[in-house]
């Protein structure tokens, strides 16, 4: 009776044990899958402030361009180099969502669909509609605004904005990682779970 009841026990500690391995195993395959990934959203986004560190310059230089005697209107970002991959692929995979806060997560999200070529478009088309204007509007104090002016005022704008995100970017990068110790925690959580078992055998 004894031995087929250490037989049972053995047969279920054994199969407990692998299951406890294969946990185990997934755990840490899925832990090792997060970090990487964050780690490539980390990259994703430090290469995303260097653009938006050379928009910055670019817009500067529009802005000056609309002071000259015989103005140039442009407007040079590019916003179509814009990566959001990775960004992408975070938010699918839930990191975004285990390392940020809900006004954070709203941050990325914002960022992550604004530099496109569709609002690229949509400021070009702005200077082209505005360009040759002589007066846009006029305020309550009786003041026009310039087709020039209010060009200018936009690129402000869009300056003030691409400062913003880069901040915002830069204060959510230090975030965007994994304790790489958990590993090991839920190995030895696994083999504690385990020891007990055996000592239950015993």
């Amino acid at each position: 009776m004894i031995t087929i009841f250490s037989t049972i026990l053995g047969t279920i500690l054994g199969f407990f044990s692998a299951w406890l391995l294969f946990y185990i195993k997934e755990r840490a395959k899925d832990r090792r899958e997060k970090i990487v990934l964050a780690n490539l959203l980390k990259r994703e986004l430090e290469y995303n402030i260097k653009l938006i560190d050379d928009w910055i310059k670019d817009i500067r230089k529009d802005l000056n361009f609309l002071k000259w005697k015989n103005p140039i209107y442009i407007f040079s970002a590019r916003y179509d180099l814009f990566q959001n991959n990775f960004i992408n692929k975070a938010f699918q995979a839930g990191i975004i969502y285990d390392l940020l806060d809900n006004e954070q997560i709203n941050i990325i999200s914002e960022i992550s669909t604004f530099f496109t070529i569709d609002r690229k478009k949509f400021i070009l088309e702005v200077i082209k509609n505005n360009k040759d204007v002589d007066v846009v509007y006029i305020d309550d104090e009786g003041v026009p605004t310039t087709g020039k002016d209010y060009i200018y005022m936009w690129l402000e704008d869009e300056l003030t904005i691409n400062k913003k995100m880069q901040n915002d970017i830069k204060e959510i990068l230090p975030l965007l990682k994994y304790d790489e110790s958990e590993l090991s925690k839920i190995i030895k959580r696994a083999i504690c779970s385990l020891q007990q078992c055996v000592k239950r055998d015993n």
